[in-house]
């Protein structure tokens, strides 16, 4: 069953070994059961030094075997770890305990969905505050709509819990930036705002745009299938009739800006942050938050600039020139000097 998977992993195992890329092996958890039986095997991806295949689930029976394949064929095995359904409540735990050569680290895969969409509309709408409406609005569809409200844009939203819509409308409206134009209000599938500009699905699998939604779109406008088959038959033949664009999510934009902020911050952690001395004098990089005239450079372990000194409140006095050995002297005069003429 799981020979198709094992496949992809020897290809990328590969290109890993000819190339020098990072290879990663994401398994996604979804709570859309209606979508396919076991497993869906996503095309492999790779963008300047990563390589990555990801694979998405619903059955926790799966993830056994699935781990136990991937193990050490590729250099990371992220996990989604968002509590979505039942048996998966623990799955970072169990995945640690099974994954003994692969690196384990995990994602949220909803945060980097809701990021490709916001990038998507960004996209098709680089200026102008757009008029948008959302269907279904669950913990993906409110971090879509969150974030466009966050961009000046006036979105509606509908959802089957009425009561719970408001809320959640309600709640984005509170927590927006306070100088922030964008507004939210909920409404329901049968008082849809005529005229919006981009219309989104997120139901899991299940039809809910019609021909009559499309209709009352405005021209040039685009459609965004969020769920998978969000959009009956007819509202698609409707959109083609009159030019709309129609777009079926693809969140590898996301997944790569994931995996991107993986890699960085992992990097950021083990190889630069800390303190470390030098010639009687501490440095500090990568955010360590020194003490009062800590000397702050780029990276501790290779330091070529120096940045600053700690005022040991987590801030900086700035002063940027090269690190060297030679001018080590100097340079303790400079934080001696900061020191007499600053105040804790």
């Amino acid at each position: 069953m799981l020979k198709e998977i094992d496949d992809v992993l020897n290809q990328i195992k590969n290109v890993k070994n000819q190339n020098k890329n990072f290879s990663f092996g994401v398994i996604i958890i979804t709570s859309n059961q209606k979508s396919f039986q076991n497993f869906v095997l996503l095309p492999i991806k790779k963008i300047n030094n990563i390589i990555c295949v990801s694979i998405t689930i619903h059955k926790s029976t799966i993830l056994n075997q699935l781990l136990k394949n991937i193990d050490g064929k590729v250099d990371y095995v992220i996990i989604d770890s968002e509590q979505k359904i039942e048996n998966f409540e623990n799955i970072t735990s169990k995945v640690l305990s099974q994954i003994k050569k692969s690196k384990v680290l995990t994602f949220k895969s909803n945060d980097h969905t809701a990021n490709a969409v916001d990038a998507l509309i960004h996209e098709y709408s680089p200026n102008t505050p757009k008029k948008i409406f959302i269907i279904g609005i669950g913990n993906l569809g409110s971090k879509v709509a969150s974030r466009l409200v966050e961009r000046g844009h006036i979105v509606f939203i509908s959802g089957r819990n009425k009561e719970k819509t408001k809320k959640i409308a309600n709640a984005i409206n509170l927590l927006k930036p306070k100088k922030c134009t964008g507004k939210i209000k909920s409404v329901s599938l049968t008082s849809i705002p005529k005229n919006c500009d981009i219309l989104a699905a997120f139901t899991p699998s299940i039809p809910v745009i019609t021909k009559n939604m499309v209709q009352n779109l405005n021209k040039n406008s685009l459609i965004i299938d969020g769920g998978i088959r969000t959009i009956f038959p007819d509202a698609i033949k409707e959109a083609y009739s009159q030019g709309i664009s129609l777009v079926r999510l693809d969140a590898r934009s996301g997944i790569f800006s994931a995996l991107t902020l993986i890699l960085e911050t992992s990097n950021l952690v083990n190889k630069q942050i800390g303190k470390k001395s030098f010639f009687d004098q501490i440095m500090v990089s990568g955010g360590w938050i020194g003490q009062f005239g800590d000397i702050i450079v780029d990276n501790i372990y290779c330091p070529k600039q120096i940045l600053g000194f700690a005022d040991g409140k987590g801030g900086s006095h700035q002063k940027y020139y090269d690190f060297s050995k030679k001018n080590m002297k100097s340079i303790q005069n400079d934080v001696e000097l900061f020191k007499k003429n600053s105040f804790v």
